[in-house]
């Protein structure tokens, strides 16, 4: 992820100077992604009756895949 900051200082004269900078930003060590099947044509919605696979991904900073919790 990227963690983008914007700054302004505001003169008296109405004149501002502005700046902007981004540094990557990661919070946590690994990162869990779920895929979900697109559900009912119709509706849109994952049906009760029967099963749906769920991919799932897990993936470290870099972003490289991670082959177990």
């Amino acid at each position: 992820m990227t963690a983008s900051f914007l700054s302004r200082a505001f003169e008296r004269s109405g004149l501002f100077s502005s700046e902007m900078f981004s540094v990557d930003f990661h919070p946590y060590q690994r990162y869990v992604g779920l895929k979900l099947p697109a559900g009912d044509a119709s509706r849109g919605m994952l049906l009760t009756d029967k099963d749906h696979p769920v991919e799932i991904l897990l993936v470290d900073r870099g972003p490289r895949r991670q082959n177990s919790w």
